[in-house]
């Protein structure tokens, strides 16, 4: 799975998540070289689509789109996303919403203490098996 390199660690003093280390490095915004589609959408299923509705709307989703067919959700939400007449009517901060959201496993996350042990822990494990 793509997101599975969240996992490598670096030692540089204090334990680093790899992926982050390197969005550092470069700079990385993920939502400059990448925005979801229909694509993207048609493989979540349709409660995770009811959230980034919830989230770009700022309060919990309509029945109106709950109710919708996936393949209507898809749509909509692929319309939001990819055609700026679409977003027509939002408000700035629903807009500012479409535009900054990316998936979880694309954000750039650092491990806690514990997260990090554990991380080391199982890579000894694995080396020892």
């Amino acid at each position: 799975m793509l997101c599975d390199i969240q996992h490598a660690i670096i030692y540089v003093g204090n334990p680093i998540p790899f992926v982050d280390l390197l969005a550092d490095a470069v700079k990385l915004d993920v939502r400059n070289t990448w925005t979801p589609n229909s694509t993207f959408f048609k493989r979540l299923k349709a409660d995770q689509l009811d959230e980034i509705r919830s989230f770009i709307d700022g309060k919990p989703v309509s029945a109106n789109f709950a109710n919708m067919k996936k393949g209507d959700k898809v749509a909509r939400l692929h319309a939001l996303f990819n055609n700026d007449v679409d977003r027509n009517g939002l408000s700035p901060e629903a807009k500012d919403r479409i535009a900054s959201w990316v998936p979880d496993c694309m954000i750039n996350q650092p491990l806690t203490p514990e997260q990090a042990t554990s991380q080391e822990e199982k890579a000894e494990q694995d080396l020892a098996a």
